[in-house]
């Protein structure tokens, strides 16, 4: 499936495209790839796709090692947060679905690629997003809302790795009041 193909949900499908270093040194697509990004279903409410993953900062490209090991990820699937890396997830949510309410410890941009979102915060506040809006969450203990009753909605989140914040001399945690479903926790 590649561009200008549909996913059953009716979004679009979405391709991957890595770069490398040839012999000579110059920038060149990374052959041999399938470039088309895999999703998986996790129990029809939400679909999930890997678009990258680093485990280090800075990145180590040498050798594309990092290339390496996203390849591990692609078979094993990493946790909601990589200790030391980065983790660039695409999430597809079904009409009327609502995320369990949870708590990474990362610095998360979550971007609308498709319809709207609502975000909700544990002090009850919220927040309307459109397509191409930012949200920056910061280790906050959070829900994600697709408010519509019709349509399929499409976010594209980068999380990287963060210290874990100190509020009120006490350091706060992960926290997955409800699992989510097909990734596992942090590692």
């Amino acid at each position: 499936m590649g561009i200008g193909q549909r996913l059953a949900n009716g979004l679009p499908a979405v391709c991957r495209f890595i770069t490398k270093y040839n012999d000579k040194g110059t920038a060149e697509f990374a052959g041999n790839r399938d470039e088309t990004i895999n999703w998986h279903d996790v129990g029809g409410i939400k679909n999930y796709a890997l678009g990258y993953t680093t485990t280090t900062s800075p990145v180590n490209i040498a050798d594309d090692a990092d290339i390496s090991t996203f390849d591990q990820h692609l078979v094993r699937k990493p946790g909601m947060v990589i200790p030391g890396g980065a983790i660039c997830r695409y999430v597809d949510f079904a009409p009327g679905v609502t995320s369990p309410m949870h708590r990474t410890i990362s610095v998360d941009f979550g971007v609308v690629i498709e319809g709207q979102m609502e975000s909700k915060l544990d002090s009850g506040e919220t927040r309307l997003m459109n397509r191409g809006d930012l949200m920056v969450m910061r280790a906050a203990l959070h829900e994600w809302r697709n408010p519509s009753k019709t349509e399929w909605a499409r976010m594209l989140f980068v999380l990287l790795d963060a210290e874990a914040p100190i509020v009120n001399g006490k350091t706060v945690d992960e926290d997955y009041r409800n699992a989510l479903p097909g990734i596992p926790k942090s590692q």
